[in-house]
């Protein structure tokens, strides 16, 4: 009697979680690959940002740059690069990394 329970547990468990997240999924893809269609023409056209404040660090954003790469399948693809500079306007020392992007 009891493996007929855990059998038949185990087995709603397991029809119940493959039905439920797929579905969530797949709505959430289709909107952000909707919103990533911007041509990559309008980056070009924005000027030297003004300092913000994050964290108790001033963030500028320098430059930008676009450049074309040659994938190793002989595809074209746009490299985007930024350069960043922060300033610590606390009272707590602060800084910049790899993990903050």
């Amino acid at each position: 009697m009891k493996k007929i329970i855990i059998a038949g547990s185990i087995a709603a468990l397991t029809v119940l979680g493959a039905c439920s997240a797929n579905t969530d999924t797949k709505e959430e893809t289709k909107k952000a690959a909707t919103d990533t269609k911007k041509p990559a023409t309008d980056n070009k056209k924005t000027a030297k940002s003004e300092p913000i404040v994050v964290n108790g660090i001033q963030l500028t954003l320098d430059g930008q740059e676009i450049t074309k790469a040659i994938s190793k399948d002989q595809k074209e693809q746009n490299v985007y690069t930024f350069r960043v500079t922060g300033k610590n306007v606390s009272s707590i020392n602060k800084g910049l990394g790899s993990v903050d992007f």
